[in-house]
């Protein structure tokens, strides 16, 4: 057989030469870039001002039975699992938030890094609706937060400042799946507001160094526009009901402490069947 013996052409080795230059000009030029970013960061004076401590946060007592049941078993048990649900108005966000806060905080006793916030962005179950990137998308959800965290440390920019020392983490449920969620304390809110198979990635996220407060109220459910697209979050309840890691406090029209008219309202609704 004969073999074939032909030179490779100049111009070839040439044009290989060539990339292999313009590869390692990329690649040189992207190095420079990535480490002025990291000491831009390093030397940038923080957005946000002093940073936000244990001390800041005020005191909350519970307000009812169900919320002093709850404070009592986080602060006392080892579950893994707290779900928060029932009635609108009864605490359940704030109460979740404040434990939560009072965790990541404690640096001398806290096992958790940081909060994470996961709900379910549903603006027609697509944030696509909304301008911007992703980061803008989502701050019309971060709200709730926001006001929550002024209120517990009296700073209006407390939420933002333990976002940008990586504190805190707000997700969707869209952006979840390979995730592990480690030493981390997390609030899954407005629960009811996931399908069954958003509801069961979030809770096969966690870590054995993690816990989550799930907060939910069946009859603020945002998923009735497809048939295709319903809440799992009943689902979710009863399954959680059965497993010992969980623990699972009813929130009813009793526990509410928003308003008196917010009661009022709930309960003339009950009365009434809708």
């Amino acid at each position: 057989m004969t073999r074939n013996t032909r030179k490779p052409s100049p111009n070839r080795n040439r044009r290989s030469s060539n990339v292999i230059d313009e590869y390692e000009e990329v690649m040189q030029s992207f190095t420079k870039h990535k480490v002025s970013k990291v000491k831009d960061t390093e030397t940038r004076p923080s957005t946000y001002g002093k940073m936000v401590r244990l001390g800041d946060v005020v005191e909350v007592d519970p307000a009812t039975d169900t919320q002093r049941n709850f404070f009592e078993a986080f602060e006392n048990d080892d579950a893994i699992a707290y779900l928060l649900y029932g009635s609108a108005g009864t605490g359940k966000s704030f109460i979740a938030i404040y434990h939560a806060l009072m965790e990541i905080l404690d640096e001398e006793n806290g096992n958790f890094k940081k909060l994470v916030i996961i709900r379910s962005a549903v603006t027609g179950r697509d944030v696509g609706a909304l301008p911007g990137d992703l980061d803008e998308k989502l701050s019309a959800y971060e709200l709730p937060y926001r006001e929550i965290l002024s209120e517990l440390t009296g700073k209006k920019y407390a939420y933002d400042k333990l976002k940008e020392i990586g504190k805190i983490e707000f997700m969707s449920t869209s952006y979840l799946r390979g995730l592990t969620l480690k030493d981390s304390i997390i609030v899954f809110d407005e629960s009811q507001n996931v399908s069954w198979v958003e509801a069961s990635s979030v809770l096969t996220r966690l870590h054995d160094s993690s816990r989550i407060i799930i907060c939910g109220d069946s009859k603020q459910n945002d998923l009735h526009f497809k048939k295709s697209d319903q809440s799992g979050f009943l689902q979710m309840v009863e399954v959680l009901k059965r497993i010992p890691e969980a623990r699972c406090f009813k929130f009813t029209s009793d526990d509410i402490v928003r308003s008196g008219f917010c009661k009022s309202f709930i309960c003339a609704c009950e009365e009434m069947g809708i």
